[in-house]
C-alpha cells in the first residue's frame, strides 16, 4: 500500500509541473488537492497540510469557490485524522462561508452542514447539532430534487434525539422525537427517485429509533430490511451492513430467537473479519460472550463515548462510529434483556 502512495505521489507532482509549465491555475489547484489527500493516506500530515495551503493561496488567486470548497473539505479530512475536532469545525464552517457569500448551489451549502452536524454530535453538542440539522432540512426543502439530502438531515436529527437520550431528562419525549423523524426519512426514501444508499441508512435508522420506542420485533424487521438494502448497494457500505447484522442478533436474543441471535452475530464477525476490522470484532466477539456468560446487558459493557471515536477517522468512519456509539445510548436507556 505505501508503494501505491509514493507512485500516486510522483504521478501527481509530474501532473503538477505540467500545469504550472502552462500557467493552468486550476490545474494546480486540482494537482495540490490530488497530493494532499496521498500524503493523508500515507499518514504524512504535515505534507498534506502544506499541499491544502498552496492549494487555497491559488484558490484566492484564481476566485474559484469551487476549488476552494474542496479545499476546505479536505482540511476537515486533515483534521479529523489528526483527531483535531474543534479545527476540523472551524474548517467546515469556513467551506460553508465559502458556500454562502458566493451563492453557492443549495446542494453545496446543504452537504457543509451535514459535515458540520456530524461533527457536533461527535463533541456532544447537542443544541448546535440539532441547530446545523434543522437548518439542512429546511434549505433541502427549497429544492425538491434534493430528497437523498432531505432524507439525510432527518437522519442527522434522529441521531440528535438519540444522543439526547443519555441525558438526564427528557428520554421519553427524545424517544418520541427521533422515531417520528426516522418515519419522515423513510417515507421519503422509498420512494423510487431516492438514492440506495439513502434508504439503507434510513431503513438502519429507523430500525434503531423503533428500539428506541421500546418496539424490538418492528425493529429487527426494519435491521434485517436494512441489511437487504446494503447489500444492494454497488458501493458497499460495509459498515452500515456490519450494524444492521449485529443489531439483528442483539435484537434476535432480546426476542428469545437465541439460535438465530447466534447466527446474526456469527454473521457480523464473519464481515468483521474479512474488513480486518479489530473494532468491529471486538463488539461481535462480545457479543458472542454473552451466550456463554449469560449477561443481561452486554451493551453497557462498552463504553458509549471515548476511545473509539477519539481516534483518528475520516468523515465516513466518522460517521461509522458515531452510529456505533448511538446504539450503544439506545441499549443503554431501553435495555435489551436477556431471555
Amino acid at each position: 500500500m505505501a508503494g501505491n502512495h509514493f507512485e500516486a505521489m510522483s504521478f501527481v507532482k509530474k501532473s503538477k509541473k505540467l500545469y504550472t509549465k502552462e500557467s493552468d491555475r486550476e490545474g494546480q489547484v486540482s494537482a495540490w488537492l490530488l497530493l494532499a489527500r496521498c500524503h493523508l493516506a500515507a499518514k504524512n500530515h504535515e505534507e498534506a497540510q502544506s499541499s491544502c495551503r498552496e492549494a487555497h493561496a491559488l484558490c484566492e488567486e484564481t476566485k474559484n469557490y469551487q476549488q476552494e470548497i474542496e479545499v476546505w473539505q479536505q482540511v476537515v479530512e486533515l483534521h479529523m485524522a489528526t483527531s483535531h475536532h474543534e479545527a476540523a469545525l472551524q474548517a467546515a464552517a469556513k467551506r460553508l462561508e465559502v458556500a454562502q457569500r458566493n451563492k453557492a448551489s443549495v446542494k453545496d451549502q446543504v452537504e457543509a452542514l451535514d459535515v458540520i452536524c456530524t461533527l457536533y454530535l461527535v463533541m456532544k453538542n447537542v443544541p448546535e447539532a440539532e441547530r446545523s440539522a434543522a437548518e439542512m432540512l429546511r434549505m433541502a426543502k427549497l429544492n425538491e430534487s434534493l430528497i437523498d439530502l432531505e432524507i439525510a438531515a432527518l437522519i442527522q436529527l434522529v441521531q440528535v434525539n438519540i444522543l439526547r437520550l443519555s441525558e438526564s431528562a427528557g428520554g421519553a419525549a427524545s424517544a418520541g422525537k427521533a422515531l417520528q423523524y426516522a418515519e419522515q426519512a423513510w417515507a421519503l426514501a422509498s420512494r423510487d427517485s431516492a438514492g440506495l444508499d439513502y434508504k439503507s441508512s434510513a431503513k438502519y435508522w429507523h430500525a434503531e429509533a423503533l428500539i428506541g420506542a421500546g418496539r424490538h420485533p418492528q425493529a429487527l424487521t426494519a435491521a434485517r430490511e436494512a441489511e437487504q438494502f446494503f447489500k444492494q448497494m454497488v458501493v458497499k457500505d460495509s459498515g452500515g451492513l456490519f450494524r444492521s447484522i449485529l443489531l439483528q442478533g442483539r435484537l434476535e436474543r432480546s426476542l428469545g430467537k437465541l439460535e438465530e441471535s447466534k447466527q446474526s452475530v456469527e454473521r457480523a464477525l464473519s464481515l468483521a473479519t474479512e474488513a480486518k476490522n479489530q473494532a468491529w470484532q471486538k463488539m461481535a466477539r462480545e457479543e458472542l460472550a454473552c451466550f456463554a456468560a449469560r449477561w443481561v446487558h452486554c451493551a453497557e459493557r462498552t463504553a458509549v463515548w471515548g476511545v473509539k471515536i477519539s481516534k483518528g477517522q475520516s468523515m465516513l468512519e466518522l460517521k461509522q462510529k458515531l452510529g456505533t456509539c448511538l446504539q450503544l445510548i439506545l441499549y443503554n436507556y431501553r435495555g435489551i434483556p436477556e431471555k
